[in-house]
């Protein structure tokens, strides 16, 4: 009888207090703010530390089984997206297996090759909407993560939502990664327990549905077209489904795109276009990108890019969706800054140019929540002098029309209003003309806004909280909580 190793003497409780010490946070989760890349899934040497401890003994290693497989990385070894539906995920099988997948919490994919067929604009006769859904409906059934992160390059992240992508102005940019992360607090409960679902089942049916008979696949399947620079998806009735945005009840939404600096050497790198998922996300695209991505649950939305040119945030700002907290991150951290410095990298760049359009986007956003701010204010007003006005008509109910306002006065009222606040009453649109006329009430929704520049940076800072105090109004909606944090009064 083989003798019990001291290590395996001791209590459970005593093993798992010291593996909770060596179980680091993973890079997918540290790593989503940082520049987007092929490598940022690669943990500091002390990552491994819970890894060896899981070698000492078979005890351990059953202990040590759960937290080593808590986050999980997959990068498949495919050349097309089609490849991801020939047969059953193999890590898929293999946590279900070991019993592992109610353990898993976050899930990364890396997809770490370009869509040859959407750069180069061709159709492939083998991808499908429905394909994806397959490949997202595999991953579902077997686990439930709390957080679910796609790490690609922009042309197989559009590919992945079925989505259009601008691609003309695509070389001035070379952005080789975008993140787009899917998060939510908890797992829903069930009557039944976890979602648990065989994958050697799968097997019998991996291949994607068929066609429906009489049908031409062209009518079953995206077309691309080369029209305007796009990557173009052929009109429909309805763009096509993108299931990963519903098929959990996400609450917080993250897009990572990446350093945009390399445009800044271009002649008019103003009227550049970077090649973004943005204008799909929130719906504001041509065909088939006008209908939105983000789902109603999504309260908290995250952006995060280096030094993005001011049109493009202004995107984001005209059609914010409605959300309660949003989080921007404009410049590099401050452990990414070196290329500032490099003189091969920063080559035919001004950097005065970097930190204007920096200074403009942010100056987007302190107009919007001022325009918020005012819209408020100016309904306070009105509300106030409508009542006013009920009580006047009340007391003098002998003499009509004495104690009411007029047309004439309530119109010179609204302009008033117009004039100092840019909005009317009930309307919160921009105050700036930069951003157009839309009217985007999902401002006024807002209750918190951060800032992942202001700890570096603090005064650029500074100088957006004082034009934000100094606005009408902006003062008693809202205040500055912490540095880099901005929340809404409560009324």
């Amino acid at each position: 009888m083989a003798c019990q190793s001291p290590v395996d003497l001791l209590p459970p409780e005593i093993v798992l207090s010291i593996f909770s010490w060596l179980d680091a946070t993973p890079p997918s989760e540290t790593n989503l703010y940082d520049q987007p890349s092929a490598v940022m899934l690669r943990g500091s040497p002390g990552s491994v530390n819970l890894k060896q401890a899981s070698l000492v003994s078979k005890t351990w290693r059953t202990m040590a089984l759960p937290m080593l497989f808590e986050h999980v990385a997959w990068i498949p070894h495919v050349s097309s997206l089609s490849a991801f539906t020939l047969n059953p995920i193999p890590l898929l099988r293999f946590l279900e297996e070991q019993g592992l997948s109610r353990f898993v919490t976050t899930f990364t994919l890396l997809v770490d090759f370009v869509d040859r067929d959407a750069e180069s604009h061709d159709l492939s006769p083998q991808i499908r909407p429905v394909d994806l859904e397959w490949l997202f409906d595999q991953i579902f059934s077997v686990l439930d993560p709390l957080r679910f992160t796609v790490i690609a390059p922009p042309t197989t992240l559009a590919a992945f939502m079925s989505r259009m992508l601008f691609l003309e102005d695509a070389w001035s940019f070379s952005i080789p990664y975008h993140v787009l992360s899917l998060s939510r607090p908890a797992r829903v409960r069930h009557s039944d327990g976890m979602i648990h679902t065989d994958i050697s089942s799968m097997s019998k049916k991996s291949q994607p549905p068929a066609p429906p008979p009489n049908t031409s696949r062209s009518a079953a399947q995206p077309t691309r077209t080369n029209t305007r620079g796009h990557l173009h998806i052929s009109r429909r009735a309805r763009p096509p489904v993108c299931p990963l945005f519903t098929i959990r009840p996400w609450t917080s939404l993250l897009l990572n795109e990446g350093s945009s600096t390399k445009v800044y050497r271009t002649y008019e790198f103003f009227l550049r276009q970077p090649p973004s998922m943005l204008s799909a996300l929130l719906g504001c695209g041509e065909y088939p990108n006008d209908q939105p991505l983000v789902p109603a649950s999504v309260v908290e939305f995250s952006y995060i890019a280096v030094f993005p040119l001011s049109s493009h945030f202004a995107t984001l700002v005209r059609h914010l969706p409605r959300v309660k907290r949003l989080y921007v991150q404009l410049a590099p951290l401050e452990g990414s800054r070196a290329f500032l410095d490099d003189r091969r990298e920063m080559s035919q760049i001004d950097p005065a140019d970097l930190w204007m359009e920096r200074d403009m986007s942010y100056g987007f956003v302190v107009r919007k929540m001022v325009a918020a701010a005012n819209a408020a204010a100016a309904a306070e007003a009105a509300a106030a002098a409508a009542s006013a006005a009920a009580a006047d008509a009340e007391q003098d109910s002998d003499h009509y029309g004495s104690g009411q306002v007029s047309d004439s006065d309530d119109a010179d009222t609204t302009a008033d209003w117009a004039g100092v606040t840019g909005v009317h009453f009930g309307d919160i649109s921009s105050v700036s003309t930069t951003l157009g006329n839309v009217n985007n009430r999902n401002w006024a929704e807002l209750e918190v806004f951060e800032s992942g520049d202001a700890a570096i940076d603090a005064e650029a800072w500074d100088m957006a909280v004082q034009a934000l105090d100094h606005q009408s109004g902006s003062v008693r909606w809202w205040k500055v909580q912490d540095r880099g944090r901005i929340v809404r009064v409560k009324r």
